[in-house]
């Protein structure tokens, strides 16, 4: 559920995947790849069909999470 509220999906949690709009499936699909806090994620044109600015935020939020998590443990 972090994940979900980190990426603005929360009000999308009963919903199955396939009735997502295109911006919200991506945003899913990085949330999930964020899931265990993997020490690098490659993302392939991660604003394509989104809202460039909202995910790139979110985005980059995670990712210096990630970076200051692993630089501090």
């Amino acid at each position: 559920m972090e994940k979900l509220a980190e990426f603005d999906l929360l009000k999308h949690v009963n919903k199955p995947s396939f009735s997502l709009s295109g911006g919200n499936k991506r945003k899913l699909s990085v949330a999930i790849a964020m899931i265990g806090d993997p020490p690098i994620v490659i993302l392939d044109e991660p604003s394509t069909g989104t809202i460039k600015v909202i995910l790139n935020y979110h985005i980059s939020l995670n990712i210096m999470k990630m970076h200051f998590y692993h630089l501090n443990f």
